[in-house]
């Protein structure tokens, strides 16, 4: 063998890399981040070769060199000599067809290089090749949803992404239908539940195989609910399907797509998982009628429990104190009723902490002690944390003192269950200790405590654990006898965690990782001391701050004892009412309570901050929402400050919107015209490409010209034909405050009814459009009470509901705009369109409670800023209002239209969206 060659004096890494930054330094600094800073490679030689390769990359085209140099840089620190060899190659080769060819390459070879899965490795082979007959443009979108799937770790679902590929491309298609699947197929693949992900897109591959025009009615009928079946049955639906079929293609077509009674009763018979959709209702009015209280019942994804639900050992079942969430759908048991089952009995589960106080522990109250812990808020705040933080800080190790709360707190709910409902008691205690069906949920119970669990909560005999520690007997009995003595508060599981914290943490302290093992529950149940909170949470906060104003004038009351009295009063109470609660010494005699001044207590303003000053007993049964607001002169945000009410409007009488379009017949035949213009044309001619569907004539005609001028002719000679799809969604969100009752005219026409006709004006036109839109209206008083009223959703049809809504909206109270754009935004947010557009309606400026001037204007253009970042256009039209400068400050100068004339209106909204909309 050759002894290797010496390297070459300017072939050190430092001069390589000098080399590279010449021809580009940002491709060197991308590379050199990826080698790690590393001094003195080991094959000089060979990384000699490679800036070489980059260097010749980025002379050919620098985006292409750029990432290649990215790619090269993953190979190298994380692939083997022959990955980064086959990578290189690879790369090379297709940029023998083009630099955007090396580029795709360059970028998407290393997710599948890298994913230690060769059979991902040679399916892209195989695949890539068939793609590449159609053309260049087949494979970036499905390139990136492969790189999405290999990024979850998903790769069944990548090779059956591949297989799919592989056959939709191997079909005899047209350019048109061939570039349609290139766009539907990543981004149905890609939306599919990760659980069913694979064997959906396998059936998809078996659709596409009998006529891929079916690809369509497949997509359709998973949206309908065929994606709620599991493999076994949803390959059974196919057979159904595909048997139709081929008898008769429309009817196989239309039982495909769920369009038949036929297809959806073999659907529903089929299916074995349940959504939480179809049984929210029953669940919620179960918890009303056990609770008292309007507990709300909502998937893990929603609010802010999905940074729990992100958790690899996220819990079935998890309450913060005023929600539970459960996943989207059940599915874990083999029956559906069974499944419908579990749903109830995990809400009962959790329906006892609600029921018996769980969520109203008040630590200080608790251990009649500033018991805080060493990281706590001084006394009198709670530095934004909840009273399950602050105890288990209180602890040197936080995870058995949550675990001996948790164990204590079970226990004493699963006491008051036995006790209240002894039925549900033993159904629960079942399933709870029933092996198989916590193996069908998932999830492995253990930890050092599950055996005094299980006596205490499940009430199995001791003498079913062969090994029960002395300790667990002083700790049951202890138990037995705080119950006994009537003691079944949440505090007592508070006493009862400091008191039996000890032998827990001397096994800490000796191996945590061998004596003592963290509890895992059934269905893996927990308190999150991170989402745990009383349920009236309006009333908690409040209670915070009122303990805080009264501690800075050294006055102590517990937190408990104000928030349990704001409850009972419904947030109305006086300052006559707090001296009651006030905790004295012992040496202060028990008539000083006249010498108590609260005269600078402003409990009036802390009731309105907390939007509490103008109660509405209707609030508990809207859907919340929370958002948070920006404080200009804190320069940061209120987290979870406001909460928006959804809202729905009683219909009224539909003729309102004929009466309008008769009287605004003229301007409604020219807008139909107008908007019918709007409609793309089917087809459209891009020029100057270099592959195509034909060539460009034009463009071959200046190639001849140039060439007999001795010029550099362009290789961009073929034209595509595409077609035009208007793909808008659409939010029209409109004030309506108090002051839209304003008489514009001596007849005694409203503000809002001038906009009502705007609003029938624009729905006629984007029905004639065919554009996806919304409507909703705005209003509230206070942080607490934002109404949000939804008039029209996205994807519901204009029938006439919809037209008694619009003719049903009423001026309502204040203008908290800045909490409504937020909940539009996550509204439009979650929808897939090109053009996505807010377009607000209104007559001034936003005004409510503690929420005027320069605050309000700032938490609104701060609102504006958030949608157009998450690509929402934001337009607004405002009438009879003078001060612009204002005006430009909330929305930008080129985002808004000011209406001096209402009665401009209707014209001017239909104008402002056609222009918005034409590109």
């Amino acid at each position: 063998m050759d002894a290797p060659l010496p390297p070459k004096p300017h072939q050190s890494f430092a001069a390589l890399m000098d080399h590279l930054a010449v021809a580009d330094p940002q491709a060197a600094e991308c590379f050199r981040e990826h080698l790690g800073g590393m001094e003195a490679p080991a094959d000089i030689h060979r990384l000699g070769d490679f800036v070489d390769t980059l260097i010749l990359a980025l002379a050919e085209e620098v985006s292409y060199g750029r990432t290649l140099a990215d790619g090269l840089g993953h190979m190298l620190a994380g692939g083997t000599r022959a990955d980064q060899d086959r990578y290189l190659a690879w790369v090379k080769q297709a940029a023998t067809r083009g630099p955007t060819l090396g580029t795709l390459f360059a970028r998407h070879l290393v997710p599948v290089m890298l994913c230690n899965d060769a059979r991902v490795v040679g399916d892209f082979e195989k695949t890539t090749q068939i793609m590449l007959q159609k053309g260049t443009y087949t494979l970036k979108a499905p390139l990136e949803a492969l790189d999405k799937l290999i990024e979850e770790n998903d790769l069944a679902s990548a090779h059956a992404f591949l297989a799919l590929l592989t056959v939709t491309y191997g079909l005899d298609i047209t350019y048109n239908r061939s570039l349609y699947l290139t766009h539907t197929l990543p981004r149905a693949v890609t939306g599919f539940d990760r659980r069913r992900r694979w064997w959906q897109i396998r059936g998809l591959t078996r659709i596409i195989g009998e006529d891929e025009h079916l690809a369509d009615d497949y997509l359709q009928g998973l949206a309908a609910g065929l994606h709620l079946l599991t493999e076994p049955a949803l390959g059974d639906f196919l057979d159904q399907a595909i048997v139709r079929y081929r008898h008769d293609a429309e009817a196989g077509a239309r039982f495909l797509a769920l369009d038949s009674h036929q297809a959806k009763t073999v659907c529903q018979t089929l299916q074995v998982a349940v959504p939480l959709a179809a049984v929210r209702s029953s669940l919620e009015r179960y918890l009303q009628a056990r609770t008292g209280l309007a507990v709300a019942v909502r998937p893990h994804s929603t609010g802010t429990h999905d940074k729990v639900d992100q958790l690899s050992d996220s819990p079935l079942v998890h309450c913060d104190g005023h929600t539970i969430y459960l996943a989207e759908e059940m599915d874990l048991l083999e029956d559906k009723a069974d499944n419908a089952a579990l749903f109830k009995l995990l809400v009962r589960l959790e329906a006892g902490g609600i029921e018996f106080g769980t969520y109203d522990l008040d630590v200080e109250k608790a251990l009649s002690t500033d018991f805080i812990g060493p990281q706590s808020a001084p006394p009198g705040t709670d530095g934004g944390r909840s009273d399950l933080q602050r105890l288990i800080n209180g602890f040197e190790f936080s995870q058995p003192a949550l675990d001996l709360f948790t164990l204590f707190e079970h226990a004493r709910v699963a006491r008051q269950v036995h006790g209240r409902y002894p039925g549900l008691s033993r159904r629960l205690s079942k399933a709870l200790t029933d092996s198989q069906l916590q193996a069908k949920a998932g999830y492995a119970t253990g930890g050092t405590l599950l055996p005094l669990y299980h006596h205490l909560v499940c009430q199995m005999k001791r003498d079913h654990f062969p090994s029960w520690p002395p300790f667990f007997s002083q700790m049951a009995d202890r138990f037995d006898q705080e119950q006994s003595a009537g003691h079944d508060t949440v505090a007592t599981s508070a006493r009862l965690t400091k008191a039996f914290y000890g032998p827990l943490a001397d096994l800490c302290a000796a191996d945590a990782a061998v004596l003592y093992e963290p509890l895992r529950l059934p269905f893996g149940r927990r308190l999150d001391p991170n989402f745990f909170g009383p349920f009236h949470a309006a009333y908690h906060r409040l209670a915070v701050d009122l303990r805080h104003h009264l501690a800075k004038h050294q006055i102590k009351v517990y937190r408990s004892d104000i928030h349990d009295l704001l409850v009972r009063e419904n947030g109305q109470i006086s300052s006559t009412d707090l001296v009651a609660l006030m905790i004295r010494p012992s040496s202060q005699p028990n008539d000083a309570t006249g010498t108590c001044d609260l005269a600078g207590l402003d409990l009036t303003s802390l009731l309105c901050e907390h939007g509490l000053a103008l109660p509405d007993a209707s609030d508990d049964t809207a859907n919340a929402f929370r958002y948070r607001e920006w404080d200009i002169c804190m320069g940061d945000y209120f987290p979870d400050r406001v909460r928006v009410l959804e809202r729905e409007i009683t219909p009224d009488d539909p003729h309102f919107y004929q009466t309008t379009l008769d009287r605004f017949h003229g301007l409604v035949r020219r807008i139909r015209y107008a908007f019918e213009l709007l409609r793309p044309e089917e087809m459209t001619i891009l020029r100057q490409w270099r592959e195509g569907d034909a060539f460009d004539y034009r463009a071959l005609l200046d190639y001849a010209l140039d060439k007999k001028a001795g010029l550099m002719p362009s290789d961009r000679l073929f034209i595509k034909r595409m077609k035009r799809i208007r793909d808008v969604a659409a939010l029209l969100l409109v004030d309506l405050s108090r002051s839209t009752a304003n008489a514009v005219d001596r007849h005694g026409t409203r503000v809002l009814d001038v906009e009502k006709q705007a609003i029938v004006l624009l729905c006629e036109a984007l029905q004639v459009v065919g554009d996806r839109f919304a409507i909703a209206g705005f209003s509230g008083t206070g942080p607490l009470g934002v109404d949000y009223y939804r008039i029209k959703d996205l994807d519901a049809p204009f029938d006439d509901s919809i037209k008694g809504r619009i003719s049903a909206m009423r001026p309502q109270r204040s203008t908290r705009m800045g909490a409504a754009i937020r909940h539009a935004t996550a509204q439009l947010a979650r929808q897939q369109a090109r053009v996505r557009l807010i377009l607000i309606l209104g007559d001034g400026f936003p005004n409510d409670l503690e929420y005027k001037g320069t605050y309000a204007v700032e938490d609104t253009r701060r609102a504006v800023m958030e949608a157009r970042a998450a690509n929402i256009h934001v337009k607004a039209i405002t009438v009879n209002v003078s001060d612009n400068g204002q005006l430009d400050r909330l929305y930008g100068h080129t985002h808004h239209t000011l209406i001096g004339n209402v009665q401009d209106l209707p014209d001017k909204l239909v104008r402002v969206y056609s222009a918005l909309t034409r590109h």
